[in-house]
């Protein structure tokens, strides 16, 4: 037998209060949002410099308050959830699956940059990103698509009310396809753009 959910009020202003979690859900989005994109930025203007303190510092600063604004989503996400549905399976909609999906691809997306990227960029400090070998370059590549891919998803999602409406195999299919199309993008440009390594070049003179 199926489990109903069935909406009520638990006490006076509960709507409000919903309406307040769901708009500090949205901050944590934009917060998250605007740090990653402002990072990728970053990593483009600076891909012919060298990995410097400074970057590297502002980078490690920009990653802690993007994993603050992860656990804030996860927290108000869930709140939402559970508001909503009472965490009734039957009640979940596909766009609460993909949120869900996203958002745990997101959190592994972050363990990766902390255990792997921030090592490699505290590394390679002395040359430029594009300077790397390819068996870091491609995996931090693969991060930042992961990374813009998960944040603007997350901000579609919470903000076109048409996506609410769609199946599960629309979601996935159209989202599915946007990840391959960035990673494919990062990937060719990780694989095809390298910058000789000033260094290197000297020891070979």
């Amino acid at each position: 037998m199926v489990q109903v959910y069935k909406k009520s009020l638990l006490f006076p202003g509960e709507s409000v209060f919903v309406d307040l979690i769901a708009y500090v859900h949205l901050l944590f989005v934009a917060i998250g949002f605007g740090l990653a994109i402002r990072l990728d930025f970053l990593f483009f203007q600076k891909r012919w410099s060298n990995v410097s303190k400074v970057m590297l510092a502002d980078t490690l600063q920009s990653h802690h308050m993007i994993m603050f604004a992860m656990v804030g989503l996860w927290a108000t996400g869930l709140a939402l959830i559970y508001v909503r549905t009472g965490f009734v399976l039957a009640e979940f909609s596909a766009k609460i699956f993909m949120k869900i999906f996203i958002v745990s691809l997101l959190s592994i997306n972050a363990v990766a940059i902390s255990t792997f990227v921030m090592p490699v960029m505290e590394r390679f400090q002395d040359r430029p990103l594009l300077a790397l070998p390819i068996k870091y370059k491609l995996p931090m590549a693969v991060c930042a698509a992961t990374s813009a891919f998960c944040w603007f998803s997350s901000l579609a999602l919470g903000s076109m009310a048409f996506l609410k409406t769609q199946s599960w195999d629309n979601l996935a299919s159209g989202f599915s396809a946007l990840y391959i199309g960035g990673l494919l993008i990062a990937v060719t440009v990780a694989l095809l753009v390298h910058v000789p390594d000033l260094e290197d070049q000297a020891e070979k003179a």
